[in-house]
């Protein structure tokens, strides 16, 4: 196990439940945290991962990457979807705004069917897009 190999110690499963359980909140809180009005920019993309559920299963991990005003580099987010699509992009989008996002000068993505219309629709005032 991971934390034997870090920590040279065993836990117990009930130890080890209530670690997750702290970490859990804590990227909740991250994942929930207030951003920025503006940024400068922002990159959109997604990687396949193979996660572990009930099976193993190849899962896209969204990714936003913004630069803020000073130049300054933060990640908004991840999002764990099945696919990429332009639906999971759309809810990211949402997400950025519903958490603060009003305003972006160049936000890029990679060639997505649909992500112009998405980010039209997303009521942010973007400048420039490069999809």
């Amino acid at each position: 196990m991971i934390l034997e190999e870090i920590f040279h110690g065993r836990y117990s499963k009930s130890t080890i439940s209530k670690i997750t359980d702290v970490v859990k909140e804590e990227i909740d809180a991250w994942q929930s945290r207030p951003l920025k009005e503006k940024y400068f920019a922002i990159y959109i993309d997604a990687l396949f991962l193979n996660l572990r559920r009930n099976t193993v299963e190849k899962e896209a991990l969204h990714i936003a990457l913004g630069i803020d005003q000073e130049g300054k580099k933060e990640i908004p987010g991840f999002w764990i979807n099945p696919t990429e699509s332009s639906r999971s992009w759309e809810l990211i989008i949402n997400d950025l705004r519903e958490r603060g996002v009003k305003e972006v000068l160049i936000f890029i993505a990679d060639g997505l069917s649909g992500i112009q219309e998405i980010l039209s629709k997303g009521r942010l005032s973007i400048l420039h897009s490069s999809c």
